[in-house]
């Protein structure tokens, strides 16, 4: 009796696994063994290729929530097909001569290693279902990070669509005439906005940036990593990112930070009332940034009056602040201005360096000591992520 039972799970098996190769067969036709190249894939431009990758993705249909399709850039620079089902156990390739391991990330934004012929093939474009608090699933086309993505084309392109967005957001800020709270004779979009945009750019790639990870492998491998997927995804990057606190999407605002001090605020900007879809919009979250910046800059002022002056002639004094205020809010930052009995004499210039690295550059004891007792811990991690953030 116990035999035939287990002959019975097998016959189940070999009919679901059989099931499971038929979904893939009708969706993977082609069939490709990678032929070699003598400059490979590291000599040429893959951008217009991920384009097109993700171009091709979007129609397709999955058949299951467990489906998955990614698209891989032969060594002749060949698009190919390489459909597979997701196992709790891994993943299974339905492509022939093709294997598939899961590699690093999460969500949309895991890499899946593929190999084909004994050659691994880099992934330009994956679309699969994710879990979506609003919708339940969600079909996302996106090109997940991997080390292929580290290319100077495609970190530019990242850094430039970055640029550009903010470039956006203030010219949106000029034509809707959105006056700061400090100073209401003054346009957000007039008040420094070399700093500004210097600083939305640095907390971008802050709120992205592992602090481990920055410290193994350097500032500059995180920023890049940044510009990389802003480069391969431009206007859905980090739109499925969202935090164990509920800090969502590229600008990693968390709902009622965005409901009180933007949306409460600023009702003349016109951004959207719901949350989700207004942080996955690019035209609107760098906006919400830079009205944040004004909001938490005029509380500041309201207590330290004399600030005002100093923040418009002397405006790279405040930098250290920006980061505090993202991570921790406003209070944090006067908390530490008060311990610090900034007076009229305010310059600015305060030493800053975490003792785990090492670097002299910005530590003078005991002035760390305080700040970071202030700061608590998130906030001075962050604000030290900050310092070493090079976007130049």
């Amino acid at each position: 009796m116990k035999i035939a039972w287990i002959a019975f799970m097998a016959v189940i098996f070999l009919i679901a696994l059989s099931s499971g190769f038929q979904e893939g067969t009708k969706q993977e036709q082609q069939i490709f063994v990678p032929a070699a190249h003598a400059e490979g894939i590291a000599g040429q431009k893959v951008l217009p290729f991920i384009y097109k990758a993700q171009e091709e993705l979007a129609p397709k249909k999955l058949h299951s929530l467990n489906s998955l399709l990614l698209y891989v850039l032969t060594p002749d620079y060949q698009l190919m097909f390489v459909g597979a089902r997701k196992f709790a156990y891994g993943v299974r390739s339905y492509t022939q001569g093709c294997s598939i391991e899961r590699g690093n990330g999460s969500g949309v934004n895991k890499n899946y290693i593929v190999t084909c012929s004994g050659r691994v093939l880099p992934v330009l474009a994956s679309k699969q279902h994710v879990r979506d608090k609003e919708k339940g699933w969600r079909l996302v086309v996106y090109t997940p990070f991997s080390e292929f993505l580290l290319r100077d084309e495609i970190i530019e392109a990242g850094k430039q669509y970055v640029l550009q967005t903010f470039d956006n957001a203030f010219q949106f800020i000029a034509d809707q005439q959105i006056h700061s709270k400090s100073y209401p004779e003054l346009l957000i979009s007039e008040i420094n906005p070399a700093l500004y945009k210097e600083q939305a750019v640095k907390i971008l790639v802050n709120e992205h940036t592992d602090f481990w990870e920055q410290e193994e492998k350097g500032e500059r491998y995180t920023t890049d990593k940044v510009f990389a997927l802003f480069g391969a995804n431009r206007d859905v990057t980090y739109t499925q990112s969202v935090s164990k606190a509920g800090a969502c999407c590229a600008a990693q605002f968390i709902k009622s930070t965005f409901q009180s001090k933007v949306l409460g605020q600023y009702p003349e900007a016109g951004l959207g009332t719901n949350f989700r879809k207004t942080m996955r919009d690019p035209q609107q979250w760098p906006v919400a940034m830079l009205l944040l910046f004004d909001y938490e800059m005029d509380d500041i002022m309201k207590e330290f009056a004399f600030l005002k002056e100093e923040f418009i002639t002397f405006p790279r004094k405040f930098e250290i602040l920006f980061p505090i205020f993202y991570n921790g809010g406003s209070s944090r930052a006067k908390d530490l201005l008060r311990a610090l009995d900034v007076g009229k004499n305010f310059k600015g210039d305060f030493p800053l360096t975490d003792e785990r690295r090492g670097d002299k550059r910005f530590f003078i004891p005991p002035v760390s000591d305080i700040m970071r007792s202030l700061l608590m811990e998130e906030t001075w991690g962050f604000l030290i992520k900050h310092m070493y953030i090079n976007t130049k």
